[in-house]
């Protein structure tokens, strides 16, 4: 009897853990109820399926009348169409979009996203939360294409394009055979559409200096766009913002004194090669050196800490002056950080 009373209580807690490490830990919310802001979710993947039977010239000009500069953008810099003048551009678009195996693709995505009202309401309120922090900012024009399998997002100065093929399911048939490693396919599913979309578009804004290229800087760049993120979505769960297994973001949070150890001991925060210290900041399957159980982006998850010990200690900063700021070092000194010791 004791057993499984033992038994019970240690899956309590295990439920109880998993509960804690997906929540986003009453993230404040910013009023957006006086923003006026309605944004349309333009289809251009749709308009490219369509016109799949034909593709004259008048439909080019039809396209660029609705999409701007995007069906352009589109041909030249996602599926690589060189061609010169609008006759020879819209032979080798329909040669492309009439392909077999782009054809196919093409119709899934019709079949898993025929519709898109979620995903508009979605990025609408992302983007009335981003209009409240950044008041003097665009707000770009939101575009859904398919160009298998090159970038899932694509930002310009007015331009948030969205590659839906990029999340068609963890068990999509073609992504292994792309390429694809297992821990990146894990992330190419509907839930990471909106937080994708709006970190590819707050690192279109903030770009790192590369004239501050170590190791911290690294971290606290990549932080900085997690805690932007996170008040842009403050419903998403912190698994997600990261993109982590609940089991992995665990594992950080009780193991963050011995990585911010680890960085200390080996001198790593101001090490300028990046083949010394990418490891600590790219995505992967996990990270060398480390347990078999420690994620990938240790680097990151740590920035991640000590922007939000930072913005915790300064409450004057805003959101938009913490995002200007460009001096890692500065940013760690006046965070105070210290990391969670082990329980």
């Amino acid at each position: 009897m004791l057993t499984k009373i033992n038994q019970s209580l240690g899956l309590f807690l295990l439920f109880f853990l998993t509960l804690a490490s997906c929540k986003n830990e009453g993230r404040r919310k910013a009023d957006v109820s006086n923003v006026e802001l309605k944004m349309e979710l333009l289809r251009f993947d749709k308009s490219l399926y369509e016109s799949r039977a034909s593709l004259s010239t008048s439909e080019l000009a039809k396209w660029r009348s609705v999409y701007g500069s995007f069906p352009d953008m589109y041909a030249r810099q996602l599926i690589g169409i060189k061609a010169e003048g609008d006759s020879m551009l819209a032979v080798e678009l329909s040669n492309y979009i009439n392909d077999r195996y782009i054809n196919e693709v093409n119709l899934t995505v019709q079949q898993t996203y025929h519709d898109l009202e979620w995903l508009r309401k979605d990025l609408e309120m992302a983007f009335k939360n981003y209009h409240i922090y950044f008041p003097e900012k665009l707000i770009p024009k939101l575009i859904t294409y398919v160009a298998p399998f090159n970038y899932n997002m694509m930002a310009t100065d007015s331009i948030l394009g969205i590659g839906l093929d990029m999340y068609l399911g963890d068990n999509y048939k073609y992504y292994p055979t792309a390429g694809f490693p297992l821990y990146k396919i894990k992330k190419l599913k509907k839930e990471f559409i909106v937080i994708d979309a709006m970190n590819s578009w707050l690192q279109s804004d903030y770009e790192l200096d590369i004239s501050k290229n170590d190791l911290l800087n690294n971290m606290v760049h990549e932080g900085k766009m997690i805690y932007a993120t996170s008040l842009l979505l403050p419903e998403l769960p912190d698994t997600l913002l990261i993109g982590y297994s609940t089991k992995q973001l665990a594992w950080c949070r009780n193991n963050e004194e011995h990585i911010w150890k680890f960085f200390i001991e080996h001198k790593l925060l101001f090490e300028k090669n990046p083949g010394e210290f990418i490891k600590f900041i790219n995505d992967g399957a996990t990270t060398g050196g480390f347990p078999a159980e420690a994620p990938a982006k240790i680097g990151t998850y740590i920035g991640w800490q000590i922007v939000s010990a930072y913005m915790e200690k300064n409450t004057s900063v805003s959101l938009e002056q913490l995002m200007n700021e460009k001096d890692g070092n500065k940013i760690l000194l006046m965070s105070n950080y210290k990391p969670k010791k082990n329980s």
